[in-house]
Formats: C-alpha cells, sequence, structure tokens
C-alpha cells in the first residue's frame, strides 16, 4: 500500500486533503505537510523527512517543480528507494491516487499521477444546440 504525502507552499497540502475528505471520507494513507511563511527551509525538510516511511512506498506530490517542497522532495530521493517525487499537484490527482493506493505500486501510482494531472486539465466551454447537433450529424455520417 502506498503512502501519500503531499507539500505545498502555505496550506494547500492541508486543503487538498480536507478537499478529499468530502468525497472520499478520511483515509490514513495520506499525509499533509506544508511549508509556512515563518518556517525555514531546514525545519520544513525535517518536517517533511518526518512524514515519510523508510520501508514504505510513498508518493510525494508537491505544487510546483523547483520550488522548496520540490527541491526538499528531491534531496529525500537519495535517501528512500521507495519514494517519488511528482509536481503540480492537484485534486484530481490526489482523488485518482487515492482511489488505487491499495493495489498500485508507487510508480504505477506515479505515472497515474501525471496523466490525470494532464487529463483534468481542460477549457470547458458550453455548446450551443446547433454546434451539438451538427457534431451528431457528422458522426452519424
Amino acid at each position: 500500500m502506498v503512502t501519500i504525502v503531499l507539500a505545498s507552499h502555505g496550506p494547500m497540502a492541508e486543503a487538498m486533503v480536507k478537499s478529499s475528505q468530502m468525497l472520499f471520507g478520511e483515509s490514513e494513507h495520506v499525509k499533509a505537510v506544508c511549508l509556512h511563511v515563518e518556517d525555514n527551509t531546514e525545519d520544513f525538510a525535517q518536517t517533511l523527512k518526518n512524514a515519510i516511511e523508510p520501508d514504505q512506498e510513498v508518493l510525494l506530490l508537491v505544487d510546483i517543480p523547483g520550488g522548496t517542497p520540490s527541491n526538499q522532495g528531491m534531496h529525500l530521493l537519495t535517501e528512500f528507494k521507495k519514494l517519488r517525487v511528482v509536481s503540480g499537484m492537484n485534486l484530481m490527482m490526489l482523488l485518482e491516487c487515492l482511489i488505487r493506493c491499495e493495489y498500485a505500486s508507487v510508480d504505477e501510482l506515479a505515472e497515474i499521477a501525471v496523466q490525470s494531472s494532464k487529463n483534468s486539465i481542460q477549457e470547458m466551454k458550453l455548446i450551443r444546440q446547433d454546434e451539438a447537433e451538427d457534431e451528431l450529424d457528422d458522426l452519424m455520417n
């Protein structure tokens, strides 16, 4: 079973965990680590390290590549062989990973996280009735 750790600048990670709980209830498979303005890098790094169990498969979802959560996660890759880091975390990514964390490997979850994030980013548009009818006609011919 894979543990999912979310790490962010500010309270985003905690808010995402709470949002996922609205849909799925509480899960012992997910943790949040937040970097606050008053935190220093060393303390954050230690808090993040403490959230990772040494022999457990862990997927670390971080907010932005190149930021402190991401950089500290990258440092931990040398110490934790079963750790994977994916940036660009969003709620769809987290939900997809929570659904699969009990049976997928950490490597599979990392790929699922990337793909679900890519697939969830869409411009939402209204389709006019005549456009919908044209699309239906095109499909039928």
